[in-house]
């Protein structure tokens, strides 16, 4: 039992961001803490990612280590790799404001812990406090969204049209299918009805018997495999897309064990 549920966990296993803090240039920082309190908070309301917030951090590696590695440029790798090692994370989440006169200029990236490449940003310059903390509020969402894809927890609404609509092909087929041995299905009748009302010698017999006979077996047979198309595209449709399934093969004493993980 405890071997599945680690295998349950190994294959739900969430993306962790660490969201080190945002920071603020002419501009109150507690502000923009507030700010990370409450985009960190929405960010980890999807149980696909797990956030590592900015006390968290500094539980881990001190107060101190913490602002040197946030002091770091972006193209100090080896202060990302620490901050990434340390941490166990797979991305890490900043944030700039500034602010000149009534607007305040702010940008957000993601940039994945292994090789410091990103994976998104998002920039704006907000009219006032309002107007950003909605824009915050929106990218909590798209962001997460955009990070989940990047670490396959999430199909792209793209590949999950262009899958979905794959998925219709077997229906579509086997409902022709279903029509055509319909027809064959119903011409073998006519046939049958012909040995019975027409007068006919030997080698008609034969030959009208033996049509309607092989029309007859073609019909079921398209019939069938029209039905399992059908039945297919129907198990096809209802099962989750590419990206919401996991697998875990996990070794156990007896043997091993292959666990499933999706949205049904």
């Amino acid at each position: 039992m405890l071997e599945m549920i680690a295998a349950v966990m190994v294959a739900a296993a969430p993306a962790k961001v660490a969201v080190p803090g945002f920071t603020a240039v002419g501009m109150d920082q507690g502000l923009a803490e507030a700010w990370a309190d409450r985009f960190v908070t929405l960010l980890g309301e999807d149980a696909r990612l797990k956030v590592v917030s900015s006390k968290d951090i500094a539980q881990v590696l001190g107060i101190e280590r913490q602002k040197e590695l946030l002091g770091c440029s972006d193209g100090q790798n080896s202060c990302l790799a620490e901050l990434a090692g340390a941490l166990g994370v797979d991305a890490i989440l900043s944030a700039t404001f500034a602010q000149s006169g009534s607007t305040i200029s702010a940008t957000l990236r993601v940039i994945r812990a292994t090789d410091g490449s990103q994976i998104a940003a998002a920039t704006t310059r907000a009219k006032d406090v309002d107007a950003l903390q909605d824009w915050l509020d929106a990218q909590a969402v798209e962001l997460g969204r955009t990070v989940r894809i990047a670490f396959k927890l999430e199909t792209a609404p793209a590949a999950q049209k262009s899958s979905s609509a794959i998925r219709w092909v077997p229906g579509i087929a086997g409902a022709a299918l279903l029509v055509g041995g319909g027809i064959s299905f119903g011409v073998s009748k006519s046939f049958a009805t012909r040995l019975r009302s027409e007068p006919l010698d030997g080698s008609q017999i034969a030959a009208v018997a033996s049509t309607g006979q092989t029309l007859e077996v073609t019909g079921a047979v398209l019939m069938i495999a029209g039905g399992a198309a059908i039945a297919a595209s129907i198990l096809w449709i209802a099962a989750p897309a590419p990206g919401e399934v996991s697998v875990a093969l996990v070794p156990l004493p007896a043997g091993g064990a292959a666990v499933v993980g999706g949205s049904f």
